[in-house]
């Protein structure tokens, strides 16, 4: 037998095991879904499905709620990623029942409903296609505003800023061009609707300001050695800027003074996939990365001066250094690569987090933050329960591009990926503390927050 005849043979093996595997994966995937649907009744107040021609990157909720009789009207945008030259930014409406409104736990549960929600068909499906606009090439990252503008980025690294209540014109109201290579960060100024931040795989960050110009971003900044993975903008401190990085760093940046005030170098085991900073307590951010961890960090932490070790301390600066940079908090639960997260504005304690590779939605209360967990016993055991995660949204059958809480009605969440499936879910979560507790705890927050706010404000 000739050497060429055994490396066919060696390559027919790895190519047959290859395949074995991805079946064997595939195999589990499926029967994962079947014990999902099954259990679809007792963890929904309800959810729905559909199937569309393309995967889908990005989605994002309108703010606008019509009430029509005994439903909710609500609409979405998603970005479609097709093999061919025919991408589009679609935006479609569903109706949702009243019930939204109430708490999760307050709810009566309809399992025969849940049921039918989850086995429609094409032709009873509530999802309604409103309008599309054709986009070149793939949407990796859309946001909206409430200015009914839609920006996307693409695959050159063009910005496209489309007016969707212009259905008439099949192009962008504004084409922002800066970035050299594709990104996948973008987020509009939270108390601005003409200002967005946008960052790209070339490294660099760019605000932009459509009021002024669009023609060159009205700040830039070059902080990171790889690509940029997601951008957020402070809304409490409005000028700060989150940005995360394959360079396995997280870094702020402050648009007053145009410099980077904290980085954060290997702020996980890996890239940094996302960063995302709280609603309301501006001091509050998380970040997810390649290692699975989602991570909870204090920025009042993060800009405390590294003291200088006393004559008796063994310290060097450098361990007071990696002392400060430690996140205040781990959150244990994906198996692989988290790629975003999300804090829900109706109720900001919680916070989703979603894994591509894993195609799980989880769902944390960061109220629960304070609860006994063992982190030794959750990086050795996998089966430990982190008391922080609620729930798990097991849905999708391949790589999970988003999932977006929506900015007003209780608990619904909009989840897609590359399976073609768009989902509308409220998940049952558990009761929370009685609301006099809750004040409680946030007054307590407030006091603390009033020593942070001067430390921010003289950053």
């Amino acid at each position: 037998m000739s050497a060429t005849e055994i490396t066919q043979q060696e390559e027919a093996k790895i190519t047959f095991e290859i395949h074995e595997k991805y079946r064997q994966q595939e195999k589990i995937i499926n029967e994962e879904f079947k014990i999902w649907k099954k259990s679809v009744p007792l963890l929904y107040n309800f959810i729905y499905t559909s199937v569309t021609q393309w995967p889908n990157l990005s989605a994002d909720w309108l703010t606008s709620v019509k009430q029509n009789g005994q439903l909710f009207t609500v609409q979405f945008v998603v970005g479609s990623n097709s093999s061919s030259d025919e991408d589009y930014l679609a935006l479609y409406q569903i109706d949702l029942p009243l019930s939204v409104t109430t708490t999760s736990a307050e709810q009566t549960v309809d399992k025969e409903d849940i049921k039918k929600a989850i086995e429609q068909d094409s032709k009873s499906n509530k999802f309604q296609l409103v309008h599309k606009w054709p986009h070149p090439g793939e949407i990796n990252k859309l946001a909206f505003n409430s200015d009914n503008l839609v920006a996307t980025v693409t695959k050159t690294g063009s910005i496209l800023v489309f007016d969707i209540n212009n259905v008439s014109s099949s192009k962008p109201k504004f084409t922002l061009n800066f970035h050299k290579q594709e990104g996948f960060a973008l987020q509009w100024n939270p108390s601005n609707n003409q200002q967005l931040v946008t960052g790209a795989n070339d490294g660099k960050i760019a605000v932009w300001d459509l009021s002024k110009n669009t023609t060159a971003p009205v700040q830039e900044f070059s902080p990171h050695s790889s690509s940029v993975n997601e951008v957020s903008w402070n809304s409490e401190y409005n000028f700060l800027i989150g940005s995360a990085s394959d360079d396995r760093s997280f870094q702020i940046h402050d648009l007053r003074s145009g410099e980077t005030i904290i980085k954060v170098d290997d702020a996980h085991n890996g890239d940094v996939n996302a960063i995302k900073f709280h609603p309301v307590l501006g001091d509050l951010l998380v970040t997810a990365g390649q290692d699975t961890l989602v991570k909870v960090w204090s920025l009042s932490k993060l800009l405390s001066p590294a003291d200088e070790p006393s004559k008796n301390d063994e310290s060097t600066n450098d361990e007071i250094q990696e002392e400060r940079d430690q996140a205040i908090r781990y959150l244990h639960g994906h198996f692989n690569s988290v790629t975003q997260v999300d804090f829900n504005p109706e109720n900001p304690n919680y916070l989703i987090s979603s894994s591509c590779l894993d195609k799980r939605v989880m769902v944390w209360n960061l109220a629960n933050l304070d609860e006994d967990f063992e982190e030794d016993e959750a990086e050795k055991n996998p089966e430990y329960n982190d008391p922080a995660l609620i729930f798990i949204h097991g849905g999708h059958t391949s790589s999970l591009s988003e999932a977006r809480w929506h900015p007003t009605l209780h608990d619904v969440i909009l989840s897609c990926g590359e399976d073609n499936l768009l989902e509308v879910w409220q998940p049952l979560l558990p009761r929370e503390e009685d609301s006099s507790e809750e004040d409680e705890k946030i007054d307590e927050n407030e006091q603390d927050e009033v020593t942070e706010d001067k430390e921010m404000k003289d950053v």
